[in-house]
């Protein structure tokens, strides 16, 4: 199954609802974020969910639970929900020697 998020319905949707945004300031740190700059820089605009996608997949194009924010507090929570994701789940066995 393709992740809601690589599809092209959702790229789509999610560039057009940025370029609607009247205020493109961080919605977790309250920077100023911006379309035009590269993928990858810290200040680029992007679409952050409030319900973690892996969480529940069938709510990613709910428009309604997408927020502006910055390429790094995006990057930062989507580590942290993965690493929190991680130590839930149990760790295989050792070793016997």
């Amino acid at each position: 199954m393709t992740h809601p998020r690589h599809t092209n319905a959702y790229i789509t949707s999610a560039a057009a609802w940025l370029k609607t945004q009247q205020d493109l300031r961080c919605h977790w740190c309250h920077k100023q974020t911006h379309l035009n700059l590269r993928v990858g820089h810290p200040l680029k605009a992007t679409v952050d969910h409030l319900i973690e996608v892996d969480t529940a997949p069938e709510l990613a194009m709910n428009q309604g639970l997408w927020v502006v924010a910055c390429w790094t507090c995006n990057a930062a929570r989507g580590a942290r929900h993965v690493n929190n994701k991680r130590r839930r789940q149990p760790r295989p066995p050792s070793r016997r020697w």
